[in-house]
C-alpha cells in the first residue's frame, strides 16, 4: 500500500465535507510519517473538543398566523414555523451541535397547541444527543410542554431561582425573571466558560417593571456569552471587558413588525474562546418597501412601477408595498386590482396607500365655481389632514359625477 501524504488526507477530508470518520482518519495515518500522525491527531482532537451549541428564542409555535392571511395560508405559515424548528434540529444534528438554548418564547400562548407539543417532544425524544435547554419566557411561562409527565431525559429546564447545567467546561446558567433580585444571587466560577441565558427585553439603567434586563447588573458577573430572548431581530453586542450579550431574533418572521433575515445563532467553542454566528433560516421572509407614484397617472404606470421594485425578491417572499408620493384627480388608484394581479405571482404581497393628494393652491383661490368654494371650505376647516383629504377626494369626485371608491 502506498503511503498517503499529508496534503492527500486533507483533500479528501474536505472534499467529503468533513463527514470522514474519526476511525477511518486513524487507518489513513498507519501510512504517515510520525510528523503526518501528529497532524491527523491533532484533527481528531480538534474535532472532538470543539464544542457546538445553537441559540435560539421567540419560535412562538402555535401562533395563529390570522393577521394578514388567507385561512389557508395561515394554516401553511404555523406549519411553516414548525418544520423550521425541526429544520434546525436537523441542522443541528448533521453539524455535531451538543446542545440547543431555547431562550424563551417556544410556545405563543400557555396552553399552546397540542400538534405543536407533540411535534417538539417526538423531535426531542428522537436526538437523544442533543442536549435541549429551555427557558420559559413571559408566552410560556406555564408551558404545555412542561406539563408532560414523561419528558425526555435530554430536556432540561430553568426555574424561577438560578439553574446551572455543564457540558465540559461550558457552564449554561438561566433563570426566569420574576420579581425577586436574580441579578444578586448569580454567582459564575471566572474559570468557566460561561454562558447565561435570560428572557426580557435589555435595559442599560434602573430596574423598571416587566420583563426587563438590567444589562448593567450583569456585567463584571463571569458573563462570556449571555444568550437572550425577547426581541425579535438579531443583535450581538459588548456586555463588558470579557463577555458579549446577544438575541438571536425569531426563527420565522410572523408579521412585518419583523422584516429581514430571520434564523439562530450557531455558538462555535474552541481553546476557551466562544465564537458566535448568525446562520439565515427562515422558510419565508417579510419585506417592506416603498414605491413613490408621483406623476404617474395610469393603472398600468403605477403597476409597472410596483412591479421594478420587486425585482430581485424571492417570490415566496411576504412582501408590503407602501405607495407613497402624491397623486392629482386623474391618478388610477385601483390598488385592489394591482394587489390581485400580483398576487398571481408572489405568495403574498400587500399594497398599502400612504399617498397624499395634491391640489395646487392657485387652482381653486380664485376659483368661484362650487368645486372652488368646496375646496375652500374644507381646507379652511378644523378637520386634521387625514380626514381632509378624504373629504375633498369624496366631494370632488361627487361633483365632477366621477365615480367614488
Amino acid at each position: 500500500m502506498s503511503k498517503y501524504t499529508i496534503k492527500d488526507i486533507f483533500i479528501v477530508y474536505n472534499f467529503l465535507n468533513k463527514k470522514i470518520s474519526n476511525f477511518v482518519l486513524i487507518l489513513l495515518s498507519n501510512n504517515l510519517s510520525t510528523l503526518g500522525q501528529f497532524a491527523i491527531i491533532n484533527l481528531i482532537y480538534g474535532r472532538l473538543f470543539k464544542l457546538k451549541i445553537i441559540h435560539c428564542a421567540d419560535i412562538h409555535l402555535g401562533s395563529k398566523m390570522s393577521t394578514h392571511f388567507s385561512s389557508v395560508q395561515a394554516k401553511e405559515r404555523q406549519n411553516e414555523i414548525l418544520t423550521t424548528f425541526g429544520r434546525m434540529i436537523d441542522y443541528a444534528k448533521e453539524e455535531n451541535v451538543e446542545a440547543i438554548i431555547i431562550a424563551g418564547d417556544l410556545l405563543d400562548t400557555d396552553s399552546g397547541n397540542i400538534r405543536a407539543c407533540d411535534y417538539i417532544l417526538s423531535a426531542i425524544l428522537a436526538n437523544p444527543n442533543i442536549e435541549f435547554l429551555y427557558l420559559c419566557g413571559n408566552h410560556d411561562e406555564n408551558s404545555l410542554i412542561l406539563q408532560n409527565k414523561n419528558l425526555p431525559t435530554n430536556l432540561h429546564t430553568f426555574g424561577k431561582n438560578w439553574r446551572s447545567y455543564s457540558l465540559g467546561d461550558v457552564t449554561i446558567t438561566g433563570v426566569e425573571i420574576g420579581k425577586s433580585d436574580i441579578y444578586s444571587k448569580l454567582k459564575l466560577d471566572a474559570s468557566n466558560l460561561n454562558i447565561v441565558v435570560l428572557h426580557g427585553q435589555e435595559i442599560k439603567g434602573q430596574k423598571q417593571d416587566g420583563e426587563v434586563i438590567n444589562l448593567s447588573a450583569l456585567k463584571n458577573k463571569n458573563i462570556d456569552y449571555l444568550a437572550l430572548g425577547h426581541i425579535h431581530s438579531y443583535k450581538l453586542s459588548k456586555l463588558d471587558t470579557r463577555g458579549v450579550y446577544c438575541y438571536s431574533g425569531c426563527l420565522e418572521g410572523r408579521g412585518f413588525d419583523e422584516c429581514g433575515e430571520k434564523g439562530f445563532v450557531l455558538l462555535e467553542i474552541e481553546e476557551g474562546k466562544i465564537s458566535p454566528t448568525f446562520i439565515p433560516f427562515a422558510s419565508r421572509e417579510f419585506v417592506e418597501l416603498n414605491v413613490d407614484i408621483s406623476g404617474l397617472i395610469s393603472i398600468h404606470q403605477i403597476k409597472n412601477a410596483i412591479l421594478e421594485k420587486l425585482k430581485g425578491l424571492i417570490k415566496n417572499s411576504i412582501i408590503r408595498v407602501n405607495v407613497i408620493g402624491s397623486y392629482t384627480m386623474e391618478t388610477q388608484k385601483y390598488f385592489d386590482l394591482i394587489e390581485k394581479d400580483i398576487n398571481l405571482d408572489y405568495y403574498y404581497v400587500q399594497i398599502v396607500d400612504k399617498t397624499k393628494l395634491f391640489l395646487p393652491q392657485k387652482d381653486y383661490s380664485k376659483d368661484i365655481s362650487l368645486a372652488g368654494e368646496y375646496v375652500k371650505l374644507i381646507q379652511d376647516s378644523d378637520l386634521d389632514e387625514d380626514l381632509k383629504e378624504q373629504t375633498l377626494v369624496i366631494g370632488l369626485k361627487a361633483l365632477n359625477d366621477t365615480e367614488v371608491d
